[in-house]
């Protein structure tokens, strides 16, 4: 079997709460990169937490990228 893409998980430190807290911010920017990166997005599912917090997912023809939000430690996890 011949692979030809990576596994990219990244942890976010010090990250803008007010971002990590915009569903349609998150949203937009997980399609950019998919889309910047030459991926075909086939459905993609984002979830607003209360009071805080999103979980998104994107899954593309050739994988997923994933999303978990936590402002109130300036965290995020990113998983392609």
């Amino acid at each position: 079997m011949k692979i030809d893409g990576k596994h990219i998980i990244i942890d976010g430190f010090e990250c803008d709460s007010s971002n990590l807290n915009n569903i349609t911010y998150i949203e937009n920017l997980c399609k950019k990169a998919a889309l910047d990166a030459g991926m075909e997005i086939l459905s993609s599912h984002f979830y607003q937490f209360q009071p805080q917090g999103i979980t998104g997912v994107l899954l593309l023809s050739t994988s997923h990228m994933s999303i978990h939000t936590w402002p109130e430690q300036k965290y995020v996890s990113l998983d392609l």
